[in-house]
């Protein structure tokens, strides 16, 4: 039964969230998939619409050297502190941000979104749904 009312409150808790955003930035909240994600093509067009989004890429340097979205900023969780002060330098607290790995099968961008929401207190960061995969896999249709 418990577990009934939790996840019956978590389309509350995402929607409380994303006013608390649309209430402090004064912009209209993304389509978030579930809570916490964010579509590819929701993030799209939350980047056309806001230049300044800050992408963050979580997964490996190796993966990360061959090849990001332009503009990101590396901060895997085994390179926290590196990442994380030049996330710093870059954002500011209306600045939204999309985090994303390799794939759905990924946790990695979730724990980071995570991280970054507990760590900067804004409700306007999210993981990428189907992560750098799906990013590129529809990367031919825009």
């Amino acid at each position: 039964m418990g577990w009934i009312l939790v996840l019956a409150a978590l389309p509350a808790t995402a929607s409380v969230g994303l006013e608390r955003w649309r209430a402090a930035s004064g912009r209209d909240a993304p389509a978030v998939a579930e809570e916490g994600y964010i579509l590819v093509d929701a993030a799209r067009r939350l980047a056309a619409q806001r230049p300044d989004l800050l992408w963050v890429d979580a997964r490996a340097e190796t993966d990360f050297m061959e090849d990001h979205i332009e503009g990101a900023v590396h901060l895997p969780l085994s390179a926290w502190d590196a990442g994380f002060a030049e996330l710093l330098a870059r954002w500011s607290p209306d600045v939204p941000v999309v985090v994303y790995c390799d794939s759905q099968a990924c946790a990695a961008s979730e724990k980071v979104a995570e991280r970054l929401r507990a760590e900067l207190g804004v409700d306007n960061v999210w993981a990428l749904q189907g992560g750098w995969k799906t990013w590129r896999e529809t990367e031919a249709e825009q």
